[in-house]
């Protein structure tokens, strides 16, 4: 297993198993990892973060049941794709719209994380079926809001080299992951610290320092990113889940951004933006709550 982190993503990366590769739709980015297109009632689709791989959704990926198909939306330089071209938000709303809208007697449930939370919102509002739901984990927000994730992070690594008395890359990034954890917070309370401890005692050996290339070509359109017309004429149901120290972004923000969509926010402490290392149950949570059939496990 391999950990990348970056200021707006992390994934963990598990080797793939012996299996056949999934069949594909048109769209190069997706493809299907269970079910039937053609006959589901129940469509899901699963959209990682920058940086990310697919595989951060787990039980996701393997809900089971009759008449459910999954379809995971795949970012470049990531599970299998070449790292050929930019992220865009819209463009790559449209594309899983056009594919559920090929299917309108089906339900459709979209789970999203960081950048993909900001996809799953606007393919929402341009899906036809009126059965549409989002599950938003450490969303991502329109503009302005992620222009403060760059200087935001870049004072957490500062602050992070001084906890570390070191400018080694690796060193820093350690210190920094207890901070996209779990804030500040890990600092002044000795439960937290010993928890982000532990976490980083887990994943030192298996740490790789982001490429700036890859992470640049899928969060630039990000911090341009506006909220469509789509989605104020159509705001979809968002259950948001985020954690109350998010540095990266901060839960004021997310709350704003759930005030302009038909949204909720459930929120966990002492959690920041990695919400899905911390709280992987997170994942069944949102997939139960959306009506989905999906295992702990």
């Amino acid at each position: 297993m391999r950990v990348f982190f970056s200021l707006l993503a992390v994934a963990l990366l598990v080797s793939a198993c012996a299996t056949p590769e999934p069949p594909e739709p048109r769209e190069s980015n997706m493809r299907i990892v269970g079910g039937h297109l053609g006959s589901a009632d129940t469509i899901v689709f699963l959209v990682p973060g920058a940086l990310a791989s697919t595989t951060l959704f787990g039980p996701a990926r393997r809900v089971s049941g009759k008449g459910v198909a999954v379809v995971e939306y795949r970012f470049p330089g990531f599970d299998g794709l070449p790292a050929d071209r930019n992220v865009y938000i819209q463009r790559s709303a449209k594309k899983i719209a056009s594919v559920a809208n090929r299917y309108p007697n089906a339900r459709v449930r979209l789970m999203g994380f960081s950048t993909g939370a900001a996809i799953a919102i606007e393919a929402a509002a341009r899906i036809d079926n009126a059965d549409v739901e989002v599950g938003a984990i450490s969303a991502a927000v329109p503009f302005p809001g992620m222009l403060g994730a760059g200087p935001r992070g870049a004072y957490g690594l500062t602050r992070a080299a001084i906890s570390a008395k070191s400018l080694k890359p690796e060193k820093v990034w350690l210190e920094y992951f207890k901070t996209l954890l779990f804030g500040w917070e890990w600092e002044s309370d000795p439960a937290t610290r010993d928890w982000a401890n532990a976490y980083v005692d887990w994943f030192e050996e298996s740490l790789e320092i982001p490429d700036d290339g890859v992470g640049a070509s899928h969060t630039r359109n990000l911090l341009v990113w506006t909220l469509s017309d789509e989605v104020r004429a159509n705001p979809p149901k968002v259950r948001f889940y985020h954690g109350v120290n998010d540095t990266i972004v901060p839960l004021r923000l997310v709350k704003e951004l759930a005030a302009k969509v038909d949204g909720t926010v459930h929120t966990y402490r002492p959690d920041a933006h990695l919400l899905l290392i911390t709280r992987p149950s997170v994942i069944v949570t949102a997939g139960r709550r959306m009506g989905l059939p999906i295992k702990d496990r």
